[in-house]
């Protein structure tokens, strides 16, 4: 049951949650009220995995909690890490529009929850609302150009550089 349970211990303000995103930040009240509607909360317990690479993602998640590790398994067995998602980010949003499997497993660091936004509901709000289409496209270009970032930096730089540079930006 781990991972898999919804949660009702305490009362999540879901709307609060998106408006938070700058994906949400400009929706009409009417189109946000429609999408926190359709939401859902999945509790996940340490170590539980919210998305396995290999299955079809049918939403996307707005971590509500401790971190969640997007990474991917080498042929040899190693690990990558792609991305660590801190609370109030969301993941999986590109990959929702996908419709085929995905490549990357999703993974509690601690206790945390998440906010489950199926892909249909949100295809509901884009048709209400045709700017929340350019703003999910911004905001995955910048994810983009973020991670075509890192992939410079790894091949680029040595280890030092790259730990000076997230110093600084850290720091920032």
């Amino acid at each position: 049951m781990a991972g898999r349970a919804d949660d009702m211990l305490a009362p999540i303000d879901a709307e609060r949650w998106l408006q938070r995103l700058p994906l949400f930040s400009e929706i009409d009240a009417e189109s946000l009220r429609r999408l926190t509607a359709a939401t859902r909360v999945r509790v996940l317990e340490r170590g539980a995995l919210a998305l396995h690479a290999g299955e079809v993602c049918e939403a996307f998640f707005v971590n509500l909690g401790q971190p969640v590790k997007l990474f991917v398994i080498a042929p040899n067995g190693n690990e990558k890490v792609i991305e660590l998602v801190a609370a109030g980010q969301s993941f999986a949003e590109a990959l929702m529009f996908l419709g085929r499997p995905s490549p990357v497993n999703a993974q509690a660091l601690g206790d945390t929850q998440l906010l489950v936004v199926p892909r249909q509901a949100l295809l509901d709000a884009m048709e209400a609302d045709q700017r929340l289409a350019l703003r999910m496209l911004a905001g995955l270009s910048r994810r983009l150009h973020g991670l075509v970032g890192d992939v410079q930096a790894y091949a680029l730089q040595s280890g030092v550089q790259r730990i000076i540079g997230y110093l600084l930006r850290d720091a920032g």
